[in-house]
């Protein structure tokens, strides 16, 4: 965020590559809308650590506000990152912006001829070359960290999905929960080998996104409270806001089966 906006105050001084200002960018293209709203949806997502995390509330009835808050900020920090990225690298940003700063040399340095006739540039600040093989190597670096722990995940989640009577007695049996991660684990590493373009991947993973977050939560609301006044339970409970309510959850249904629907098919037909 703040390398940009420092070279557009040092314009005409290039700090990356040779582009001297901002490229601009239009502030909406509907035409991209189905490929932006899934990575949208998809970047704000943090269901899964909702439980955990609101466990660790005192109070709470304020985990609404929290977790509120939190959505904001997140969406504040985002739309910021964006809007400056699209703004000074215009259709020269790549799909997955970091590699821009790959030619980050904040102003230093100078353009030498090399002997194949290719200009170089030599004598950048090694702060400046931190900066640009952070930027860079972190997405990487991230995803490496973050994917065992999501095969864990989702390699527990199946396994519960498939030994519900007897989950206690599988979880202490190594060779099948080992099973279940690789099962979670190997499709994705298979995948990318023949799939490396990555705007293509984000598109269509992206979907999942809409599905996490308005479809699931909306059957699981429904079919929790069904369950409680089945039991003789009241299906109130402090967590309750604006929108708990079966009608609220069926209309978010809905829209999160409509989007998929409209996304998917536009992301199809356009290629």
């Amino acid at each position: 965020l703040l390398t940009p906006l420092a070279a557009a105050i040092a314009a005409p001084t290039p700090h990356f590559d040779d582009q001297t200002e901002p490229a601009g960018a239009p502030w909406f293209a509907p035409s991209h809308v189905h490929q932006m709203v899934p990575i949208l949806v998809f970047s704000v997502l943090f269901h899964q650590a909702v439980p955990g995390l609101a466990d660790e509330i005192t109070e709470k009835a304020t985990a609404g506000t929290v977790f509120g808050y939190t959505f904001v900020l997140c969406g504040v920090a985002y739309s910021l990152i964006g809007i400056v990225v699209a703004w000074y690298f215009g259709n020269g940003v790549y799909e997955s912006s970091n590699l821009n700063w790959e030619s980050y040399h904040g102003g230093t340095g100078e353009l030498v001829l090399d002997e194949d006739g290719d200009y170089q540039r030599i004598g950048v600040a090694w702060y400046f070359r931190t900066v640009s093989l952070f930027v860079v190597c972190f997405p990487a670096i991230d995803v490496i960290s973050a994917f065992p722990l999501n095969a864990f995940v989702l390699g527990n989640s199946l396994m519960g999905l498939v030994h519900v009577d007897n989950i206690h007695e599988v979880e202490s049996d190594r060779r099948i929960t080992t099973a279940y991660r690789a099962v979670a684990a190997i499709p994705p590493i298979i995948g990318a080998l023949f799939v490396r373009n990555l705007g293509l991947i984000t598109d269509f993973s992206g979907l999942t996104g809409l599905a996490i977050a308005f479809c699931f939560p909306a059957l699981l609301y429904v079919r929790s409270e069904r369950k409680l006044k089945e039991m003789g339970l009241d299906p109130r409970t402090t967590y309750e806001r604006f929108g708990s309510s079966v009608r609220s959850a069926w209309a978010m249904f809905i829209f999160g089966v409509v989007t998929i629907a409209y996304c998917f098919t536009l992301l199809v037909a356009k290629g």
